[in-house]
């Protein structure tokens, strides 16, 4: 699902970016209403990756439980606080909407009312900065459940890991890094040029980043990938891919410790 928010937002700055390049003029509006749908996938991904972080915690810290939970019921959870997040950030986008001007460019800190932008903005910072320490400490209980045990659970664990962290330290260098540049501007009202179009720089990497990292370290999803769209499109089997997937981040399921 992260994947599919990448997708649509990089295929709407991908438009967006072509028509500025074009000539076109964006008003406030326009450009909100454009990227009401977007900013709401937005604030959804940011939701998914703190429930990622929150269900590595889980994996590691109560394997048990979390080998035997159903796995629909933890997508669906994951769901909960990006939804209420995005759904928060588009309706005081439209409820606080200013009037309607003339902006140098169309991306998310651009089209939102500064009500709106400190919302998103402080929500996000604060959501990715709680992801991390969350991240650090599910590393911590890993790195010394590995010290006692060497069973093939651990072992999987340590892998998958080892993947999610590259993308959390990609996924500071793109997002968490212009949030706190966003916050710097709004608190000390900077108004350099590059400070409005970076966002769109920094997004580009973000959104199109995650697809490299697993084809890099995850060699179920290379597996999954080959078997998709390499080997056969005749015959995808895409319970396989789902059921592969899962398993490699679960691990086997009579050795947790």
């Amino acid at each position: 699902m992260v994947s599919f928010c990448d997708a649509v937002l990089e295929i709407v700055i991908i438009v967006i970016s072509a028509c500025l390049l074009s000539g076109c003029h964006f008003y406030q509006h326009t450009c909100f209403y454009i990227l009401a749908i977007p900013i709401f996938l937005n604030c959804v991904q940011t939701g998914l990756m703190f429930s990622i972080s929150v269900e590595r915690l889980i994996a590691v810290a109560w394997p048990l439980w979390y080998q035997n939970v159903q796995t629909t019921l933890l997508f669906a959870v994951s769901f909960v606080p990006g939804t209420i997040f995005g759904g928060l950030v588009v309706i005081t986008g439209l409820v606080y909407i200013q009037a309607n001007e003339t902006i140098p460019t169309c991306n998310v800190p651009v089209s939102l009312n500064p009500t709106a932008y400190e919302l998103w903005n402080r929500i996000s910072l604060g959501v990715n900065v709680v992801m991390i320490v969350v991240y650090v400490v599910a590393c911590v209980i890993l790195w010394l459940k590995a010290r006692k045990s060497s069973s093939d659970y651990i072992k999987t664990q340590i892998t998958v890991m080892k993947t999610i962290v590259c993308i959390v330290i990609f996924y500071i260098i793109t997002w968490v890094l212009p949030d706190f540049i966003g916050l710097a501007k709004a608190m000390f009202s900077l108004e350099a040029e590059v400070l409005i179009y970076a966002p769109s720089f920094f997004a580009h990497l973000c959104f199109t980043g995650n697809f490299y990292i697993y084809m890099w370290r995850n060699q179920s999803y290379r597996d999954c990938f080959k078997k998709m769209y390499v080997c056969d499109c005749r015959h995808r089997n895409v319970s396989f891919v789902v059921s592969a997937m899962t398993s490699s981040m679960r691990g086997p399921t009579t050795t947790a410790q």
